[in-house]
């Protein structure tokens, strides 16, 4: 079921990024034409605020979500989560 997808997800963040506390995670899990997906940073990452660089681009690209600026869940629109993800990298990328 969704939830217990968008359960593992959060789960597998959280792994993530205690491991490696001053890097970026995308993940998303694809359910027909929805996508659901976290960007995660560890709360102690002041560099990437992962709410701000989102807001725009989800409901741009059609989605729902938001956040905290060390953690943003929501959905996308499964056709558009490459362009977003291009996107995000864009982004990212000019920081």
């Amino acid at each position: 079921s969704p939830s217990s997808e968008m359960n593992d997800m959060r789960k597998l963040s959280d792994i993530f990024c205690e491991k490696y506390p001053h890097d970026l995670l995308f993940l998303y899990y694809r359910n027909n034409e929805k996508t659901s997906f976290i960007f995660k940073t560890h709360r102690q990452n002041k560099k990437i605020n992962c709410s701000a660089l989102t807001k725009n681009l989800i409901t741009q690209f059609g989605g729902k979500g938001g956040g905290k600026p060390d953690h943003v869940q929501g959905n996308l629109p499964s056709e558009k989560v490459e362009l977003f993800i291009s996107e995000l990298k864009k982004t990212l990328e000019n920081l």
